[in-house]
């Protein structure tokens, strides 16, 4: 049943792949100010509502975690967060490439872009302790400093708001700010990110799964 549903998603990722880098190119209008540059918000934006599903999703299996004590819930946990973390990278990167013909800097130390990289640092620490502190079996701490990321996560989303950035605001006042053909390829977009970030978590859990069997091993011998 697995096999035949992760299958099916990579058909699908092909599927959507293909869709998507043909409307980011052909089908979405050429923005009239910012020009050919804007295409990568299509790729930027998708990355980062994935990475804010993974980092919540983390979040929550580690609260659950950490109140039921069920621990086995951190490995999937950690996936999630590596997932989050890799995608913030790409986020972070995808950035600076438009903000340099636009801003006319690679880093203009902008509130929301300021932010995203406090967030990364974070979650880079976590997946530290999560290396140092799984031997040890010391779940708890690492389950709380994983929530306490997750609080950086509104702050994130509210920046360009509360200090008025330079960053651009998709949705505001309820309506969305882009022409729906632009919409339409974000949400392509969004799709296709979702299934990559399926297989990416399958990966890393796997390996979590493994580092946990590791520690468990070594701490009967």
């Amino acid at each position: 049943m697995r096999n035949r549903r992760d299958w099916t998603i990579w058909v699908l990722s092909g599927v959507v792949g293909i869709i998507f880098w043909w409307m980011v190119f052909f089908y979405a209008p050429r923005e009239k100010q910012m020009g050919d540059v804007q295409r990568i918000f299509y790729m930027h934006l998708p990355l980062a509502w994935t990475a804010t599903l993974a980092f919540l999703i983390s979040a929550v299996m580690h609260a659950g975690a950490l109140i039921r004590r069920r621990w086995a819930w951190i490995a999937p946990g950690w996936a999630h967060a590596w997932c989050g973390f890799i995608m913030s990278l790409l986020v972070l990167g995808t950035g600076m490439c438009w903000a340099k013909p636009i801003w006319g800097s690679w880093w203009p130390w902008e509130p929301r872009l300021t932010s995203m990289f406090i967030l990364v640092i974070m979650y880079g620490a976590y997946l530290v302790l999560y290396e140092v502190m799984t031997p040890e079996r010391r779940f708890q701490p690492l389950a709380a400093y994983n929530i306490l990321c997750a609080i950086n996560i509104p702050i994130v989303m509210v920046a360009p708001r509360i200090w008025r950035g330079l960053h651009p605001v998709v949705i505001q006042q309820g309506k969305i700010q882009l022409e729906p053909r632009m919409w339409y390829t974000t949400l392509v977009g969004l799709v296709w990110m979702l299934t990559i970030y399926y297989f990416w978590y399958r990966g890393a859990s796997i390996y979590a799964r493994l580092r946990i069997q590791m520690a468990r091993t070594l701490s009967s011998t």
